[in-house]
C-alpha cells in the first residue's frame, strides 16, 4: 500500500490492473475491523488488513467516477451498473452477482 501522506488517508494499491477495452466486473467490500477485498469477474484480487475503518462523515454530496479532491483525475471509461449494500458480502457473492451478469 503506499501512504499519500495527506489528510486525506491512505491509498491501497492492489497490484491488479484492469484490461484495456473490455467490461470488468468489480467488487470492493470492507469490514467493521479494516479488513478490504477487491474482486473481478468474482475472483478475489486483493485482500489487505488496514486495521482501518472508514470514518463515519455526513456526506451531502458522494461522486462515482469523480473524486472530491479537485486535483484527482476524473474516471475514464464506461459505467454500467452501480450496486451499494449497507453490509458486508461473503466472498461467493460477487462470483454469484458475476455469473448473473453474463
Amino acid at each position: 500500500y503506499a501512504d499519500t501522506g495527506q489528510k486525506r488517508g491512505r491509498d491501497y494499491l492492489s497490484g491488479y490492473f484492469l484490461p484495456l477495452n473490455e467490461w470488468v466486473h468489480v467488487g470492493v467490500t470492507g469490514d467493521s475491523t479494516g479488513l478490504i477485498k477487491m474482486f473481478a469477474n468474482g475472483t478475489k484480487v486483493f485482500e489487505m488488513d488496514t486495521g482501518q475503518v472508514p470514518s463515519n462523515i455526513p456526506r451531502t454530496i458522494n461522486y462515482i467516477g469523480k473524486s472530491s479532491w479537485p486535483t484527482d483525475s476524473l474516471f475514464h471509461g464506461s459505467i454500467d451498473q452501480i450496486m451499494v449494500l449497507n453490509k458486508v458480502v461473503e466472498d461467493g457473492w460477487f462470483q454469484r452477482a458475476y455469473k448473473m451478469g453474463e
